[in-house]
């Protein structure tokens, strides 16, 4: 593997201790191997993300697939592609930087002497890189399993420094823990039976009715806990009652009648914005004729 210039070179203070991966990693990574080249082992690609030199916690944020070759014990990888796709990333988020490598296989890091070519490269593109590896079979029902591993330095008898487990968990933003809560709610009854499986999103009026769904059963819950509290069935928690307090307090004293007074003027503010969108588009499109005529 011929070297270059490296991408985005950065020294950390701290040995790489434990790496966290966002949902969105996984996914492009089981996209890459559903995508291979017929015949192709295991695919590759950089990880970005940043490294918490104070704690050593890497968090993996982003990833692209990167093209090569293995054959006879020499690897190939597409240095110049992965160059241009790291320079195009950083002009949308500048804050990523190459954390290190993804590989797919069976649960552990190959130690073979192409895994720890590929590894050598990306050393030159950051000081501490690590190498996550994805189980992409989904064997056994079990789910993608993922792995992360950091080479430590050689041993002192010149012995090649081996990958060390560092680690590992998946973790989820907000936003990412409602994208896979619809991906999972619109699978069916039979969630992923297949690697093509889609998910359909639920119309706006199906997401008001499971919220008030959801919010009738919790409130059937609290009347049944607060019931068996009176009757003396369970002994009452203070913490829950105090939370239960808190709710219930937070709700705005709203007569019905206001409250259905207010649905009507919502109602109303709907239908006229609507009326003078659409008087808008008909006055464009006559202005729009008359300029053409003219």
């Amino acid at each position: 593997m011929s070297t270059e210039e490296p991408v985005d070179p950065e020294t950390p203070a701290v040995t790489p201790k434990s790496v966290i991966v966002h949902p969105i990693v996984v996914f492009g990574i089981l996209d890459h191997y559903i995508r291979r080249q017929e015949g192709q082992e295991r695919v590759i690609g950089t990880l970005l993300g940043h490294l918490d030199e104070e704690t050593g916690v890497v968090e993996v944020s982003n990833a692209y697939a990167v093209p090569h070759t293995e054959s006879g014990g020499e690897v190939a990888v597409g240095q110049a592609f992965n160059k241009s796709m790291f320079g195009l990333l950083s002009r949308v988020n500048s804050e990523e930087r190459v954390v290190g490598w993804y590989a797919t296989g069976g649960g552990g890091a190959v130690q073979d002497d192409g895994t720890a070519l590929i590894h050598d490269f990306y050393s030159r593109e950051c000081a501490a890189p690590v190498h996550v590896v994805v189980d992409a079979s989904l064997r056994d029902g079990k789910g993608v399993e993922t792995a992360a591993y950091h080479r430590g330095p050689p041993g002192a008898d010149g012995a090649a420094a081996a990958f060390a487990p560092v680690p590992s968990s998946l973790t989820f933003s907000d936003g990412e823990k409602v994208c896979i809560d619809r991906m999972i709610r619109g699978q069916g009854d039979e969630p992923f039976a297949t690697a093509e499986s889609l998910a359909e999103l639920p119309s706006d009026a199906d997401d008001v009715r499971d919220d008030f769904q959801g919010l009738l059963g919790q409130i059937d819950e609290i009347l049944a806990y607060a019931k068996k509290c009176k009757s003396g069935e369970v002994t009452p928690d203070p913490a829950v009652a105090r939370c239960i307090g808190e709710a219930l307090a937070a709700l705005p004293k709203i007569e019905p009648g206001v409250l259905d007074g207010s649905k009507n003027v919502d109602a109303q503010d709907i239908v006229m914005v609507s009326y003078l969108a659409s008087i808008t588009k008909a006055q464009l499109a006559i202005a729009a004729k008359i300029h053409e005529s003219f």
